[in-house]
């Protein structure tokens, strides 16, 4: 029974859940106009969620990748540089028509994925569990949506990747430090 739970957690709550889940909370804090707010949500799926998603399932097909949580990390770099690619796509298209806001964070989390994938080339790192801290520290703005759901479902996650041995404990801790890491310097910076 735990270890289905854990696999749902996993499968749930992975990156491709929680940077969609982040943009959305940023686009809903920036106050654009109903045709601008459309225009920004339609370039995010189609030129950055969806053609990510699609490279996910293509790759996985091609057998590239052996599952879907690319746990192993010699297959994480081909669909790192596909998704970055996607992201760099997407904020050169919202360079030309959007306000600034989604610009600085999608800059935060492409440079953010760009040192994740970095260590990935030397070491394992949680991508589950940075993605799942990342989320939870957006949700610091406000309290306790933060205690209620961000640290208990950023705990979870990284309970679920240990649970299923994806990932040691200092491999998730790494992952929250470097959560930690891009949140502060985007919160430095202004971008958050």
């Amino acid at each position: 029974m735990l270890h289905k739970i854990a696999q749902t957690i996993s499968t749930l709550f992975s990156p491709l859940t929680f940077i969609p889940l982040i943009l959305f909370w940023k686009l809903d804090e920036v106050h654009l106009s109903s045709s601008a707010f459309q225009k920004t949500l339609l370039i995010l799926f189609g030129f950055g969620i969806l053609p990510t998603v699609g490279s996910l399932i293509l790759l996985k097909r091609m057998g590239r990748i052996s599952d879907w949580g690319i746990d192993k990390r010699e297959q994480r770099l081909q669909f790192g540089l596909i998704a970055y690619f996607f992201m760099a796509v997407t904020l050169l298209i919202l360079w030309r028509v959007e306000s600034g806001e989604i610009l600085k964070l999608i800059s935060l989390l492409l440079a953010g994925g760009l040192i994740f994938t970095l260590i990935t080339l030397f070491w394992k790192i949680s991508a589950h569990t940075t993605a799942a801290t990342l989320f939870s520290l957006f949700l610091l703005d406000q309290p306790s949506l933060f205690l209620l759901a961000g640290v208990p479902l950023a705990v979870a996650v990284a309970w679920s990747r240990i649970y299923l041995k994806r990932h040691t404990l200092a491999q998730v801790v790494a992952g929250s430090l470097l959560a930690t890491f891009i949140y502060l310097v985007g919160k430095m910076q202004g971008f958050i």
